[in-house]
């Protein structure tokens, strides 16, 4: 599974630089499930989903939104 930016579908690799909810510059240095593990500009560790850092897994709607079919079934029950 790959992680791409929601800005711009670019894969996000580890070492590459990645930007918190608050603009912060992190370091990412490892997947978590659902997130990222990174390192600010301060060494400090910063956890997160991976929403939080503006990333998305490929084949995943990069909205935060439920699909047709789990709208259908909500409605049906």
């Amino acid at each position: 599974m790959r992680i791409l930016r929601k800005s711009n579908d670019t894969p996000v690799l580890l070492g590459e630089i990645v930007f918190d909810r608050k603009g912060n510059r992190c370091c990412v240095q490892h997947r978590i499930p659902n997130g990222l593990r990174c390192v600010d500009k301060n060494n400090r560790i910063v956890r997160g989903a991976l929403h939080e850092f503006g990333c998305y897994v490929e084949g995943q709607s990069p909205h935060n939104s439920l699909t047709p079919s789990k709208l259908q079934s909500f409605w049906e029950d």
